[in-house]
Formats: C-alpha cells, structure tokens, sequence
C-alpha cells in the first residue's frame, strides 16, 4: 500500500510518503521555505506531483485540519490530479497523541512498549461534541443540569497520554489527562464519576481519565515561553536558557499535583502574569530569566520522574517505553530519566513535532488496515530530501528582501 499523509494544523505543516509501507520520505515545509515552523504547504506539495508520477497512490491521508483546511487541501489535491482518481481520501482532526504515540512506536522496533506522550495540548472534545455522542438521555446530576447551558462552552484537550502498544495496531489506553481551561460554573460540584466527566472515561474505554483546570508540563512550558519571548512556540529555548539559571527563593512556588502544576496563571494575549512575574516586555533582567527558566526545567524533570513511576505502577513488568509529543523533545530531562530508571529501555521519538504528524498517521492507518507485522525502525533521521546549500540562500535573500520591501 502507498500512502500519502499530510499533517496541516496552523503550524508545522509536513507530509510523508510510505511506499508498500515503508517509510519512502518525510519533508516539512519548513526546512525548504526556511521559515520556522511553517503551516503552508505549497512547497511540500511539489513532491506529491513526482511521488503520483512514479507510484499508484492507494491512500491519502489528511491530519489535525479543520473544516477550511479541508477545502484548502482539496484545492491542491485537484491541481495536482489526485482529487478526482480512485484514491481512498481520508480526513482526520481528532487523534493528535494517537499519531505521535504511532510516530514513536513504528519508528522504534519494539516489538511491544509503553507510549507516553506531552505536549503543550493536544485534540480537544469539546462539550457539545460530548452531547452529540451520547445524546440528552444520560442520567445527569442536578448539578449538571441546573448549569447545561454553562457546559456549552467547555471543551476539554489531552495534555497527556499513555498507551499500551504491540503489534499490528493495538493502542490501549492506560491512562489520559484533559485540561480543563474553563473554571465550573459557580456551585457546581466537581465529581468524576458524574457528567461530563463519566463520559469521558466511557468514550476513551479507560477508568484512568483526569479532568481539571491544573497545568501539565507542556502547557507549563508554553505559557513560560510566551511570558519570557512572547511567543508560545519557543519551549526548546527556555531549555536552553535555564542552563544560565540557578536557584531563585524569590521565584513563587509551583505546587505539584499528581504530576500537574497548581499554579494561578492569567492569561493576558501570549505573556503570563503574576505578581512576581513581569513580562519580558518590562523586565530585561536577564538572570531572573534565566532563574524562571531554570526553575521550570527542574520541575518539568521532576514531573517525567513522576510519570515514568506512575507507568511502572500501572504495569510493573514494562521493559520498553517510548517517549513522544513536544515535551519528548527535553533532551536535559531524557537524559535524566535514562540514568535513573536504567532497567527499561527507552526510546525517544527523533520526529516528535507536530509536521512529524504526517508519519505517525501514515505508519497507523497502515498497520491498521492491512494487518501487518512488519517493522520498520528508523535508523536514520534523513528521510527528507536533498537541499542545495545555494537554493536554502536564494531563499532566504529572498525572505529578507520581502521584509524590507514591506
């Protein structure tokens, strides 16, 4: 079976290539326009042209869009004649840690292993979609329905996720958690074993579902780097900044939670705001930085500790565990974890990003629908294709002579 995926989702557009089910190419838009994290996708595009050229394509997949990327996609896929030939089409938008989870997994060689993935946040299911699913027959608590229309504007995103995977495409759930940004509505009673949360736990088959408004660490991570570089996509810098860091008492606590972080954050555009943490756009004192940074990178190596124990918990005999999502891509924290927990053989996803979607939707839809039990580890992470040093130049000259025209 040859597949095309595409991962399109507002940043980190890429596309993979899998030739009788093994990995052909992987490009992301970025590393050829040279504009960081890239969403478009008309560079990549030129590649589908020649694969259609030299392979029957049996199946497209489209990830992570929504309904307006949809009819972007559509276009491209017309100009390029695969619209309209007999070619399985298929739009998903609602698996985000399943495809990282399938990203590491088939990416690995392991033949069974525990899939942990973070990241900042991943799908949402939103409460009318919840009503949709199991319709207004539910027994719901008083409390559920005296604030109804309070819970229209909830949705709930996976932050973190945990499988247990072997072949050809067995994913469990072992456990997941749900931010829950909006706070409940005023005397509403928190239970999960009631609405909306029960459903939750039904419609994702496990026991192990957490529903709150605390932040995981990838969510931590995104909103500290909005508030040190205004920008919430810049998490492997405030890595790299914490290593100029040191301890700070004057620094408010974070108050850890069964792995999340208890913190009283305002949002207010890309910065957060507390009392003892001005915005980078008022505070140029580079150590207090540094000292933020440093202070969430020891909690965000504390918090993988915790998750790994917990996985060891759930399944005490676990030998392989493989790490994927945005927070997989800590390298200070894998390393640490690797030390200390050196009975288990980890591996850690080198396609972790969201453009890397494409991969893991490509290499899942695969197995699933055939079957297969054939491997195919990653031994290599040029996967892409080759880039003149002279035309990544010419496209950069070309980039800076935009911005001053405008």
């Amino acid at each position: 079976m040859n597949i095309i995926s595409v991962s399109f989702n507002g940043h980190d557009s890429g596309i993979t290539f899998l030739v009788g089910g093994k990995h052909y190419k992987t490009v992301l838009e970025e590393r050829l326009t040279t504009v960081k994290q890239d969403e478009t996708l008309f560079s990549v595009f030129e590649h589908v042209k020649s694969f259609n050229e030299d392979y029957v394509v049996d199946k497209i997949i489209i990830v992570n869009g929504n309904e307006s990327n949809f009819d972007f996609i559509d276009q491209l896929l017309s100009k390029f004649k695969l619209k309209n030939k007999n070619i399985d089409i298929q739009y998903e938008n609602n698996e985000h840690h399943l495809y990282h989870a399938a990203s590491g997994f088939y990416s690995s060689g392991f033949d069974e292993a525990v899939c942990l993935v973070m990241d900042g946040w991943g799908s949402d299911i939103r409460f009318i979609h919840l009503v949709e699913m199991i319709g207004m027959d539910e027994d719901l608590s008083q409390d559920a329905l005296d604030h109804i229309s309070e819970f229209i504007q909830w949705k709930f995103m996976e932050t973190t996720s945990v499988y247990d995977v072997s072949y050809p495409n067995n994913f469990k759930i072992m456990f997941k958690n749900y931010l829950r940004p909006h706070p409940p509505p005023e005397g509403f009673i928190e239970d999960h074993d009631v609405f909306p949360y029960k459903i939750l736990k039904e419609i994702q088959n496990s026991s192990l579902v957490s529903c709150n408004s605390n932040y995981d660490i990838g969510m931590l991570y995104c909103l500290i780097s909005g508030h040190l570089f205004e920008d919430n996509e810049q998490c492997g810098k405030v890595m790299g900044l914490s290593g100029y860091g040191k301890p700070n008492k004057d620094l408010p606590e974070f108050i850890i939670k069964n792995g999340l972080v208890d913190m009283n954050f305002a949002f207010s555009d890309r910065c957060v705001n507390t009392v003892n943490f001005p915005s980078m756009e008022h505070n140029n004192d580079f150590q207090k930085r540094a000292d933020i940074a440093y202070k969430v990178q020891k909690h965000a190596e504390d918090i993988f500790r915790m998750k790994i124990n917990d996985i060891i918990r759930m399944k005490p005999n676990v030998e392989n565990i493989v790490l994927s999502g945005g927070v997989a891509l800590n390298i200070c924290a894998n390393s640490i974890i690797q030390e200390e927990f050196p009975n288990i053989n980890f591996y850690i996803d080198p396609i972790a990003s969201d453009g890397c979607q494409s991969y893991g939707a490509a290499k899942y839809y695969y197995h699933k629908n055939t079957g297969s039990m054939s491997k195919d580890p990653m031994h290599t992470t040029y996967y892409g294709i080759h880039q003149p040093n002279s035309i990544i130049l010419k496209k950069q000259i070309e980039l800076e002579v935009a911005k001053h025209n405008k």
